[in-house]
């Protein structure tokens, strides 16, 4: 009998105590769903707070941003290209990683550009098809592993 009754008293004063009934029926009212009509409450007050801190203006901010991240990055491996291209055409003679890193930049640049038709792709294509042609000629002569012999093993 005395549980009960401090029971009670502890409901009573609870209840009494103001915002605890807004708080009561905010917790039923999402444990509810009307049907046809879904009401979700936690989603709605989510979305209210989202608004509040400026979530999605920040969202469209962060998109923006790897946009142009993106972009950079792939203008930087074409300028690797064309320097490279310009290294063969007076003679410079690379290392094998040199002649990777390139093939790689190359494979890079083309991904994006097939991604991305609005950006500006026609730059490389000479350089590129000479780089290719280039390659290819080395890897007949074997040019990587011509100096090596069998005092080097």
């Amino acid at each position: 009998m005395i549980l009960s009754v401090n029971v009670y008293d502890w409901w009573t004063t609870a209840i009494n105590t103001p915002g605890v009934k807004t708080i009561l029926v905010f917790i039923l009212l999402s444990a509810v769903e009307v049907s046809p009509v879904k009401i979700n409450p936690w989603s709605w007050f989510g979305g209210l707070v989202g608004k509040m801190l400026g979530v999605k203006a920040l969202g469209d901010k962060m998109d923006a941003l790897e946009k142009k991240v993106d972009e950079n990055q792939a203008i930087t491996i074409r300028v690797r290209i064309l320097r490279f291209e310009d290294e063969l055409q007076l003679g410079k003679e690379h290392s094998k990683d040199a002649w990777d890193q390139v093939m790689d930049d190359i494979r890079r640049y083309e991904l994006y550009t097939k991604e991305h038709p609005e950006f500006k792709n026609n730059i490389t294509v000479a350089s590129t098809q000479h780089i290719l042609h280039k390659y290819s000629e080395l890897l007949e002569k074997r040019a990587w592993t011509a100096h090596l012999s069998k005092e080097d093993w």
